[in-house]
């Protein structure tokens, strides 16, 4: 495990340790731990989300907008924070949301994570019409994370380098992770 799955791991940890303070009222050791987190990642949006709950609880209405703020600015695809200061900004009671820990954003995250580290081997058959067809494997523009082992190629198989060109009828065998191997499907078929 290196420094940084370390740190996101305890990063999570955190994150998951402040909403579950919150959820149990007790305040003053949330705002610890959210601020431990914000130091491991000033840039990331969960803590400033959770910022702006422990505000909101504390009926701090103007601070909570701004870390909901905060965390949409970070990262504008982070829905609970603008689920958020949708709710704190609204004036009619009944058109209020529920409060949006991240929980469910966390467990995909973590889940994604379980997957990208567990390898697969997929086998390609490169037909007429595919975009990677005549193309040298260093012009296919895959990922580092996506490794051609080899090419069986009529009754040869072929150890391939970046200069190998696929041809036809070349059954490609893929190492990737489970969370890449639809792109890199999709990347060699390209539009047909």
């Amino acid at each position: 495990m290196d420094r940084f799955e370390i740190i996101s791991s305890k990063f999570i940890d955190y994150i998951r340790e402040a909403a579950n303070e919150i959820h149990n009222h007790e305040f003053e050791k949330s705002y610890k731990t959210i601020i431990n987190a914000i130091n491991i990642n000033p840039n990331a949006p969960e803590p400033h989300n959770l910022l702006g709950i422990w505000y909101e609880f504390k009926n701090n209405n103007d601070l909570a907008r701004k870390h909901y703020r905060a965390a949409y600015a970070l990262d504008p695809t982070y829905k609970p924070a603008s689920e958020n200061l949708e709710r704190v900004c609204t004036f009619f009671e009944a058109k209020r949301k529920q409060v949006n820990f991240g929980e469910e954003i966390l467990e995909e995250q973590e889940k994604a994570k379980e997957q990208k580290d567990k390898l697969k081997l997929i086998e390609v058959e490169i037909e007429s019409g595919y975009c990677a067809c005549g193309k040298q494997i260093k012009d296919l523009g895959i990922s580092a994370d996506i490794i051609i082992g080899y090419i069986v190629r009529g009754n040869n198989t072929i150890v391939p380098n970046g200069k190998t060109e696929i041809q036809e009828g070349d059954k490609l065998m893929i190492f990737t992770n489970v969370v890449s191997h639809k792109t890199v499907v999709s990347g060699l078929i390209g539009d047909k």
